[in-house]
């Protein structure tokens, strides 16, 4: 039920709020008058004007202020908040920052573990042979998906 004399409604929204519901407003309307003239005084254009009337003078200059002798305003203390710290990353000798441009990571020649010279490594090791020795070692050659039998990969 409405109760436009107490302005209140059983969803308690216009108690709330002090803007009436929209059950609210149905009835107003069907009282035949406006629903403007129910919403509290703190939401009407004059109330705001009122509010906002005084001015807020502005403060002078910090070189116009009068000395005094009071102790200097210092900022707060600094706590550390509790937490994982940040670390910095450790730095490789060639990303060291240095005059000239940034260079990117030096790459070391590769090293096959199993004949020691550099060039190559471990997986690749066979293409660098001669294909005697590669047979010696025992590489297998194998077919190639397109079902050609002469033509093979190591």
């Amino acid at each position: 039920m409405v109760d436009l004399s107490r302005r209140t409604y059983a969803c308690r929204r216009w108690d709330l709020t002090s803007i009436p519901c929209k059950h609210a407003i149905s009835a107003i309307n069907f009282m035949r008058q406006k629903p403007e003239d129910y919403v509290d005084a703190c939401y009407q254009t004059s109330t705001y004007m009122a509010i906002y009337s005084n001015t807020v003078k502005h403060v002078n200059s910090m070189d116009l202020w009068l000395p005094s002798d009071e102790p200097a305003i210092l900022s707060p203390q600094y706590n550390r908040q509790p937490g994982r710290p940040r670390t910095k990353r450790i730095k490789d000798a060639s990303e060291k920052e240095t005059d000239g441009p940034k260079l990117g990571r030096v790459q070391k020649s590769l090293k096959s573990s199993n004949c020691c010279i550099l060039g190559h490594n471990k997986k690749t090791f066979h293409r660098h042979l001669s294909p005697k020795i590669a047979a010696a070692k025992g590489t297998k050659k194998r077919k190639l998906n397109n079902g050609d039998a002469s033509t093979t990969q190591p």
